[in-house]
């Protein structure tokens, strides 16, 4: 498998307060392995439990540090299925939530806006599923043309991505790096 595609170095959030500038730099962890889906689920449930109770304010400051810590994160997934592929041709727009709420979301392009113009307009998709003894997440992965063509719904895949976006803690949007055919999950 590749190795991460992470920004080294980038600028997370910033804000200005009293006049000060102040930048938080989110360390990538460059030269690190992509973390397994498991990892990512554990990320997920112990985000969700620091939400129990936690004000509308502290919503969205534990929403934003959730989105640092996994944002351009790559992910790898073996033993899913597809469940079909797909294109669009109308704007995407993604970001990170935890219900429907239109003022509970984080929006991509506000977090990061050159990584948000590669999924505006992107057009071949493909969705796929896996479950787990508490939820069926979904990752909808941008993909290229070739790789389109060659996925067909059942098909069981592996796969590495970069993380775009999270929501509702059953939906991943990313940036797939490779998706390959996963042996163990055929004829099911």
């Amino acid at each position: 498998m590749t190795g991460p595609r992470v920004r080294c170095g980038r600028l997370g959030r910033w804000r200005v307060a009293h006049g000060v500038l102040a930048v938080v730099v989110v360390s990538a962890a460059c030269g690190a392995s992509p973390i397994d889906d498991d990892e990512l689920l554990r990320r997920i449930r112990a985000f969700e439990a620091s939400l129990d109770g936690t004000s509308d304010e502290n919503r969205m400051e534990l929403l934003r540090e959730f989105a640092d810590e996994v944002l351009h994160s790559e992910l790898s997934v073996s033993s899913a299925r597809v469940a079909s592929t797909y294109r669009r041709d109308n704007v995407t727009r993604l970001y990170f939530g935890t219900d429907y709420d239109e003022s509970n979301h984080l929006y991509l392009e506000d977090i990061d806006a050159d990584f948000h113009r590669l999924f505006e307009r992107h057009e071949h998709w493909v969705s796929i599923v896996k479950t787990y003894p508490d939820r069926q997440v979904s990752f909808e992965l941008a993909i290229d043309p070739a790789t389109y063509r060659r996925l067909e719904g059942g098909q069981g895949v592996s796969f590495v991505c970069e993380i775009a976006a999270v929501i509702r803690g059953k939906s991943v949007y990313c940036r797939a790096v490779e998706v390959g055919e996963d042996a163990g999950m055929q004829g099911g």
